[in-house]
Order: C-alpha cells, then sequence, then structure tokens
C-alpha cells in the first residue's frame, strides 16, 4: 500500500491490540477464565519466518520470540482467572511483529519481491471470556 500500513517488508513493524473490560461495576466477585487461540489462516514462507521477530506483551510486560509457533504457543498457554478486582479494569495484549533490516541485500525480501502474486498473511485471534460459576 502507498502508505505502508499493510506491509510486510525490511525494517518494518507492527502491533495489533487485545483488550478485555470485564463489567466490574455490575459484579466484581463474578470470576471470569480468558483463553487464547490462533489461528493463521496462510503459511509462513520459511525465508520470511527467519526474518520475522514477535512480540507478545502483557499488561506492559513483553516478551519476545523467534518464531511464529513459539508466540503462538505463548499466547494459547496463557490464561487470566480471577474477578474483575483481581484482573483489574482491563485485560491488554499487544502482538507486534518485525523485520529488523541491517542494510545491503536481502535475500527474504528479493525472493518476496520477486513473486508472481503477493501473498497476504492474515492471523486470526480468539479470545474467550467464560463465567465461573
Amino acid at each position: 500500500s502507498a502508505d505502508d500500513a499493510n506491509v510486510i517488508a525490511p525494517g518494518t513493524k507492527k502491533t495489533g491490540k487485545l483488550i478485555w473490560t470485564p463489567a466490574s461495576t455490575f459484579a466484581p466477585e463474578v470470576d471470569y477464565t480468558l483463553s487464547f487461540a490462533i489461528d493463521n489462516t496462510t503459511d509462513i514462507p520459511d525465508i520470511l519466518e527467519a526474518e520475522l521477530d514477535w512480540t507478545l506483551k502483557i499488561d506492559g510486560t513483553e516478551n519476545s520470540y523467534t518464531t511464529f509457533a513459539a508466540l503462538k504457543a505463548a499466547l494459547e498457554a496463557m490464561t487470566y482467572s480471577g474477578n474483575a478486582s483481581a484482573v483489574g479494569p482491563t485485560v491488554d495484549i499487544e502482538i507486534g511483529w518485525g523485520w529488523v533490516f541491517n542494510g545491503g541485500d536481502d535475500a527474504a525480501d528479493t525472493y518476496l519481491g520477486n513473486m508472481d502474486t503477493l501473498a497476504d498473511l492474515n492471523i486470526d485471534i480468539t479470545m474467550t471470556a467464560t463465567q465461573v460459576d
């Protein structure tokens, strides 16, 4: 795109957020469990996977991952449990990726640039909040 909003290229990075706000004003004593599932609907080409760094930031604490599989495993293994008072006013989750570019020739960028058809990379994330009886 002209504004680089939807481009994966050397030197670019993007983030996306999931925010859950429990209804604490109505029933702060109600317990909830949050769980997560990721379905990347497109395969990430190996040459691109080697270039991307992934991050998962939860309520301000950030962890880094070198593969999408590691990011996915970390997010899907994570759960929040507790009531709205214990969880806090919100649960803030940010997922990001970055392609560090150190200059010079970049084989992955050349490969992707020479593709006949540009691929889309879609990642679907499901966050489920379950009220505990």
